[in-house]
Formats: structure tokens, sequence, C-alpha cells
């Protein structure tokens, strides 16, 4: 179904434009008559060679295409002022239809839905069409609330289809580089604060599976940022939009092609051992997430000293991940939401004595401490932010169209996947980051690992060895 919206402001201005542009033209037809005709009619002398009539006749054809375009001009003006009137109409026909349906279906209004209703129409209707000042303003309201919208829109269309989605990818790619430095950092700590043998070994394979997810998010952000800005630059949509969906090591291996069928395979083959190595490091993370729970923690340094698997342990560290404040014994707002993902201070420094995190590395610079802070505080609150307007922009588009329900595994398989995008969303809180430990991380894993599973079936099948690479030319 098409949908069409009539501005009355905007035809009235057409109308008016209109009118004013036949008018003027009208005006320069009657100059050219009354000053530039007449003059070279009452010319003196003879006119031999014909110059003079020539003259009069341009001037004549001239003023005749003014004439007809003037009522063009008038004629179109006419047609639109009709079209305002017959739409005006036809709104008055819907409006007394609507008000006739709901009157015999909605019943009366209550007290304050009439309240309400009669100061709306006081104050937005009838007083704001009183008089020509109250018309001034409202209409000036009116127009800076479309104005905002207006650009609100194309900030949106400019992320969402536009160069900005290129720009977005470059950014993310900066962030998300960022926050992977930022939990080697992390994981530094949980082996400084680590006061038993289980805690020091858990903490130094989590550094290596850390320090290895960084590298593998660096080298998949380089390739990210390399090809969109590629992507900023190429005129060719199409291939703006092939360049811009490449979002990392085995993305760009599936779509570049390497000359031969080969190395083609080999590409894929070292595609699929990236995806495996970050999928492994994801699967040490979840584990060292549940093995943490269990941790029995000092309250005076901060540092592990051994493993109780007790309900009471496990509940007081999951308790502790979701945003229970132990000092006033309940959950607060405040630590319920944190920073917005952000690394606190005291997240950095978990041993205020001196011997923890970075400030084992900077405690004599305090300069560089602030800098530091600053630079992966405020890039987390921005790339949060920015990412959780996203999630919510893709989930809303997904029940905007409607979810796949044609099988049953579909259907599972679609909510699930929003369930996941709403979670993603809200866990840069610190409350739904916690519930997303346990569970939105591990079924992510567990959903790369089929996912790797069926792409490392289909790269040493035999005859897809002979097909060469997919993309074929993103080179």
């Amino acid at each position: 179904m098409s949908k069409v919206t009539i501005r009355y402001g905007d035809l009235d201005t057409v109308v008016s434009n209109g009118n004013k542009l036949s008018r003027g033209l009208d005006s320069y037809s009657g100059d050219l008559r009354s000053k530039v005709r007449s003059a070279l009619a009452n010319l003196p002398g003879s006119d031999d060679r014909g110059l003079i009539s020539s003259a009069i006749s341009n001037v004549d054809k001239k003023t005749k295409k003014l004439d007809s375009l003037s009522g063009s001009f008038q004629s179109f003006s006419n047609g639109v002022s009709g079209l305002a009137s017959d739409a005006m109409k036809a709104d008055e026909r819907v409006a007394n239809g609507i008000k006739s349906a709901a009157s015999s279906y909605v019943g009366e209004r209550n007290w304050f839905e009439s309240a309400c209703d009669a100061v709306y129409n006081f104050l937005f209707v009838d007083f704001a069409n009183s008089n020509c000042v109250t018309r001034f303003l409202a209409n000036g309201v009116k127009e800076a609330w479309n104005w905002a919208g207006g650009v609100a829109s194309n900030v949106y269309d400019w992320f969402k289809h536009g160069d900005g989605k290129y720009v977005w990818n470059i950014v993310s790619a900066v962030g998300t580089t960022i926050a992977a430095i930022a939990g080697v950092i992390t994981a530094a700590a949980a082996i400084v604060t680590a006061g038993c043998t289980l805690a020091v070994v858990l903490a130094v394979v989590g550094l290596v599976a850390a320090v290895v997810g960084t590298v593998i998010t660096t080298a998949n952000s380089a390739v990210k940022i390399y090809n969109n800005v590629k992507a900023l630059r190429e005129d060719n949509p199409g291939i703006s939009r092939y360049m811009g969906d490449i979002g990392g090591v085995s993305d760009a291996v599936k779509k570049y092609d390497m000359g031969n069928a080969e190395e083609n395979m080999n590409w894929k083959t070292a595609g699929v051992a990236v995806d495996t190595t970050e999928v492994v490091c994801d699967v040490i993370g979840i584990v060292a997430n549940v093995a943490n729970l269990g941790a029995v923690k000092s309250d005076m340094t901060g540092r592990t000293t051994g493993f109780r698997f007790n309900k009471e342990t496990i509940m007081r560290n999951f308790r502790s991940s979701l945003g229970f404040d132990f000092d006033e014994n309940k959950f607060t707002l405040k630590k319920m939401i944190g920073d917005f993902g952000s690394n606190t201070t005291k997240d950095w420094y978990p041993n205020q004595n001196g011997y923890g995190g970075l400030r084992w590395f900077t405690n004599r610079y305090t300069n560089t401490q602030n800098f530091i802070n600053t630079v992966f505080t405020g890039n987390e609150i921005i790339s949060n932010t920015m990412s959780t307007m996203e999630k919510a922009d893709k989930v809303y588009s997904k029940l905007k169209s409607g979810l796949d329900f044609s099988t049953p595994q579909t259907g599972i398989a679609e909510v699930s996947s929003t369930i996941v995008d709403v979670y993603s969303g809200l866990g840069k809180f610190n409350l739904f980051k916690g519930i997303n430990k346990f569970t939105v991380k591990p079924y992510k894993a567990l959903t790369d690992i089929f996912e790797l599973h069926k792409t490392a079936k289909k790269t040493i099948t035999p005859a897809n060895a002979d097909a060469g690479g997919e993309g074929g030319g993103g080179g």
C-alpha cells in the first residue's frame, strides 16, 4: 500500500511561489512590450534592411513565450490550490468518519481523557489558530519540530544506508581493538591478585587467551578498517557495499580471489584456523567465568585466596557480577547500571596498595594514568552507546519486518538470535553484563562452533577445492 503525506504549508508555499513567478513573467513581458517594442517601433528613419522589423518580431516571440509560461505557472498554481482544497475536504470527511466510528465503538471518554483532549484542543488548535501571532508561533514550533525530525532522519539514513555505516565500521573496529587491549590489562591484573595456585593457573590461561584473542581482534580490525576505507573511496555503491561487509580476516579470504583455486583453498583454511583459535579463546573465557564463580576473595586486598564451589560462594559471586552492593547489602541502581560498560579505576587497579593491574606499571606517572583512563573509558562509553543503538535498530528492524516462522527450526533460530541481540545491547549495563557471561556468551560460542564446523566441512570437500574463490573479484 502506498503512503502519501500532504503538508498544507508546503502546498501554500508552492501556490504562492507559482503565483509570484507568474506575475513576474507577466511584468517582464509587459516591460518588453511597453519599453523595448514601443521604442523599436518609434525609431525614426527607414528600415531598408529590415533589422528593426526583425527585432520587433523577436520581441513578439519572446513575449509570447513569456505569456505562455506565465499561464502554465498560473495553471499549475491553480491546480495545486485545488489539490490542497480537495485534500482538506478529504481530511475533514475522514476525520468526521473516524469520529463517528469512534463514537459508535469506543464509547464515552472518561473525565481525565476528556480533560486532556480539552487542554490539547484549546492550546494547540483553538488558541494556536485564534490570531496571526499565535498561528505564526505555532507554525514556527511545528517547522522546528519537522526540521529536527528531518535532521535526525537524515543522520539515521546516513548511518543506515549511506557512507555512515562505513565510518561506523571503522570507529567500531578501533573501539573493539581498544576494548580487547583493556581485556589484556584486566587479565594481567588478575595474575597479580591471584592468591592461590589454581587462581594463578586460571589467570595465566586467561591472559594467554586474552593476548591471542587481542592479536586476532587487531588483525580483524585492521582488515575491516582497510576495506571500509576502500568502501568510502569507491564511487560504485555495489563495490562499496561488498567491501564494507568484510568484517575480518575470514570474511576477506572468502571474498577475495587470490588468483587460483589452490591459493583460494589455502587462504580459506587459514581463515578457518583463525576462527577456530578465536572460538577456543572464547570458550576459555567462558570456562574462566564459570570457574571464578567459586572464587573466594579477601575483603581486605581483593586477592583470590582459594575456591569453594558451594551455593553460598557461587551465589555471592553471581550477585556481585549483576551489581549487588555488599556494603549496602542490596542491589543498587548505580551498581547495576555502572559506567555504561566502561572500566573504572577500581576495575583496573584491584589492589589499591600499589601491586595491582595497571597501577603496577604507572603508579609513578599520574599524568599517564589519567591519559590512559580517559582514552579507554571515553572510548568504551562511546563505543558501547553506538553498539547499543545499533543492536536496538537491528532488533526493531527485525520485529518490524516480522520473524521467520516458516519452520520450527527457523522460528527457534529467529527468536534466539533476537533475544541475544536484545541482551547484547543491554549487556553494556552491569546487570545484563553479568547475565550475558553465563547465557549469551555460551550461546554465541555454541553457534560459532556449529558455524565453524559447517565452514570447515565445506573447506575440506575435494569438489569445493576446484570451485575457486567464493568472492571471485573482491581484490
